[in-house]
């Protein structure tokens, strides 16, 4: 969490418009104005294939994704199912009008992949593993940066 309030910090002194969204509540409550995922892109529960956002646009939310320089999803992305990552780059594409992957909008996913999965209700393992992002046909737009130390 150091990390990112530290990067959210950095790039803010820089005059970086950034929103941060966490996967629960709790972790959202410790970024600053941090929302969670579903908050912040109103997105439906439960998330299902042809799932899209319910966020009117325009409006002041979806401004403010607009405006913004970096969107940073943190912590426990792992947790985020590819159904859900579909519907942020579906609702970004229109609030940008832009047709490139996630309306040419950075976002920075962080997590350790290794310990959490997508919740499934019933589901197996495999389908737990199948449901995440890293199966989602976004992946392939996404660049991986591993930290190697702790300071």
């Amino acid at each position: 969490m150091y990390l990112y309030n530290t990067l959210i910090s950095h790039l803010s002194h820089q005059g970086k418009r950034v929103l941060s969204f966490a996967t629960t509540g709790i972790m959202a409550d410790l970024l600053p104005q941090g929302r969670t995922v579903h908050n912040g892109f109103k997105l439906p529960v439960p998330i299902l294939e042809n799932s899209t956002s319910l966020m009117k646009i325009p409006s002041q939310r979806s401004e403010e994704l607009k405006l913004a320089d970096l969107i940073i999803i943190i912590d426990e992305a792992s947790m985020l199912s590819g159904n859900t990552l579909r519907c942020i780059d579906l609702l970004l594409k229109e609030i940008m009008s832009c047709h490139k992957p996630f309306g040419g909008k950075g976002l920075l996913l962080g997590g350790d992949f290794r310990q959490t999965a997508p919740a499934v209700p019933r589901g197996s393992d495999a389908a737990r593993i199948e449901s995440s992002v890293k199966y989602s046909p976004l992946w392939k737009d996404v660049t991986i940066f591993t930290l190697t130390g702790n300071i």
